[in-house]
């Protein structure tokens, strides 16, 4: 990382530590988020449900289970998509958020009831998903491109780069609203995303983005279907938590301070 020596001590501070929350995030990346819901054992168990079908039963089971299972964690969804793709000839299935956020649960004190609250600051883009959808044509790429065009490999991949951080700001930005949650219910920011990785990554290009209401009970037509799909589909879910990914939340909170 590069410091500009005209930069004033919190921009220095700012820089410094945008610098080491990319680092967390690449860090983070390889948590199994990729298949959060197709044939999952006992021990692995989703606990799926649609964001606007939750209740205290729901919350109880979710409880009762991560309390036993300190590696496991309760997200929020926005967006998902569904399909199989081939790398090195095998299968890998997807069924997988677009978006994940980290999501708490506690107990009101004043009725004693289990309610949720999100960290908005935990806001993710699911590596896991976008890299297994880009190394399904790497192994192609790699054969098509001999040694002697490494300029045009390493061009192929900075254009991707620079998409990403896009994205990555476009998140950002939208966390910082007002009445998040209501936002997110109305607005779907994955579906904008997922538009945005249709434009402009070759990879997604022939992914279909669904009119339906995803359907749990059609998963394994979902996952058959020749085509990778989105749903525009915000639900919750068991995981086990990110590497990094607390560190990955201090640090954006740190920036917003020093802002």
């Amino acid at each position: 990382m590069l410091i500009d020596n005209n930069q004033t001590s919190p921009d220095i501070i700012q820089a410094y530590l945008s610098y080491l929350q990319e680092m967390s995030r690449k860090i983070s990346l390889r948590s199994g988020m990729e298949n959060i819901l197709y044939r999952k054992t006992k021990k692995n168990h989703p606990y799926y449900m649609p964001a606007d079908s939750i209740d205290t039963r729901y919350l109880k089971q979710v409880k009762d289970h991560i309390d036993k299972e300190a590696d496991r964690k309760l997200f929020l969804a926005n967006g998902l998509v569904v399909g199989t793709v081939q790398k090195r000839k095998e299968n890998k299935y997807i069924a997988s958020p677009l978006i994940y956020f980290l999501v708490d649960i506690d107990i009101d004190e004043s009725s004693r009831q289990l309610r949720t609250e999100i960290e908005w600051d935990s806001a993710s883009l699911n590596y896991d998903l976008i890299t297994l959808i880009l190394e399904r044509d790497l192994t192609e790429l790699e054969i098509e491109i001999e040694d002697n065009h490494f300029m045009e490999q390493r061009n192929y991949f900075t254009d991707k780069a620079e998409v990403f951080e896009e994205i990555e700001l476009d998140l950002e930005n939208y966390i910082k609203q007002d009445n998040l949650l209501e936002t997110l219910n109305v607005t779907y920011i994955a579906k904008g995303i997922f538009i945005k990785l249709q434009q402009e990554i070759e990879e997604f290009k022939q992914a279909l983005i669904s009119d339906e209401f995803f359907n749990k009970n059609k998963l394994d037509d979902y996952i058959n279907n020749e085509c990778l799909t989105f749903f525009n589909h915000q639900f919750f879910y068991i995981g086990s938590l990110p590497g990094q990914l607390s560190t990955f939340t201090a640090l954006r909170k740190l920036i917003q301070e020093v802002k």
